[in-house]
């Protein structure tokens, strides 16, 4: 008890007091406008869907395939085509899926088709880049 007495008797004689913190308005305007960053980890079971379901790539071309109706709407199938046909390793067969997506695609936007050596000479949207 007395030991306690003599504690209180510390604090009462040498209180305890905070200092205030000087504050800069500047920095702590600029830490409010410090950009949020976020940092996403995932993992991906190559060849099984959301539920845990092994992917049958024949079958999912096969639907698709048939959605098909020659429409440049076509193009975006075409694309989840290839995706699903590199998925399992048919390079040639995504690769043709690709050119049909570009065909109608090209088409449908009316580009006259580039070379590869000098694009921006057949079509103007491109710019003429020089490498060094």
């Amino acid at each position: 008890m007395a030991r306690c007495l003599s504690f209180l008797a510390v604090l009462l004689i040498f209180p305890v007091t905070a200092f205030a913190q000087t504050l800069d308005k500047e920095k702590l305007r600029k830490a409010a406008y410090l950009p949020r960053m976020s940092i996403d980890l995932s993992l991906r079971a190559v060849g099984w869907d959301e539920r845990g379901k092994k992917i049958d790539y024949a079958k999912a071309v096969e639907e698709l395939t048939e959605r098909l109706s020659g429409v440049p709407k076509d193009a975006e199938t075409y694309l989840e085509i290839a995706m699903l046909q590199r998925a399992s390793n048919q390079e040639r067969a995504a690769s043709d899926a690709l050119m049909k997506a570009e065909q109608l695609l090209r088409a449908h936007v009316r580009i006259a088709p580039s070379t590869p050596n000098n694009s921006s000479a057949t079509n103007p949207a491109v710019p003429n880049l020089k490498r060094p």
